[in-house]
This record gives structure tokens, sequence and C-alpha cells, in this order.
């Protein structure tokens, strides 16, 4: 989305944001449009309402957010930590699913298609294998 359109159009609150949305691309469209990933700190789960109200959160709350709303429109997902295989370093969560045979990653809000989350995971850790944890 562009500056002017970012500044300049209104956001719709929670309980309307995700009704006109059918699949889990166009729940990726609408949280990429309103959330920026920010590093947060502290590691600590905050609810969807509150990401989205704030407008920002770290990998782990954009990756809820995207499963909560997937779970309202019965749209099966998971959330999922990665961690770098052999190396002490902060992780990265991912929220995925099956969508009409398609396998999807949200990553930040942004919708992949046909790729796995932990290639996706190892990626964005900028390493080659990771090791992970269901969370949902």
């Amino acid at each position: 989305m562009n500056v002017f359109t970012r500044l300049f159009a209104k956001k719709p609150l929670y309980d309307e944001a995700f009704t006109d949305c059918k699949s889990p691309k166009d729940v990726c469209s609408v949280v990429s449009r309103w959330i920026t990933p920010a590093r947060t700190g502290g590691g600590e789960k905050h609810e969807p309402r509150v990401i989205w109200e704030c407008g920002y959160g770290d990998c782990d709350d954009i990756s809820f957010l995207v499963h909560e709303a997937c779970k309202s429109l019965f749209i099966q997902s998971t959330v999922e930590f990665f961690w770098p295989l052999n190396r002490v370093r902060e992780g990265h969560a991912l929220c995925y699913g099956i969508w009409n045979d398609t396998h999807w990653v949200s990553d930040n809000g942004e919708y992949l298609e046909n790729t796995e989350p932990e290639a996706v995971a190892a990626e964005a850790m900028n390493c080659t294998r990771v090791w992970s944890r269901r969370m949902t």
C-alpha cells in the first residue's frame, strides 16, 4: 500500500476487518495492509484485537492474528515457531495451512503459496536447517 492510502484510508474495526475475506490470501492482504511488522521484544503474546488496534506486532503476534482471522472464517491454519538448528538465536513464527489443495504460508502477513514453512523460516533466519514447535 502506498503512503497516501495508508495515511488517508480509514482502517476498519477489528470485528469488521475480515468480513469480506474468503481465503487465506484475502486475510493476509488485509493484515499486510494494516499491520506493520516490528520487533516488540519481550516475546509476550498479545491478543489479535490489540495487535489490530495498535497496528504493529512481531512475527508471533502477526501469525496469531492471521490464525484467528482464518479461524473465524472456518479456514484451518497452524501457528508454528521455528529456531535455527545448532545456533542460539531468536526464532521466527509463521502461520500456514492448506486451502483448496494449495499449501500457503503467512510470513508477517505476506502470503506465499506452494512453499514449505520450514523453508520460509530458514530463509527468514538466514540458516539452512530449523527445528520447530507447533503452537496451535
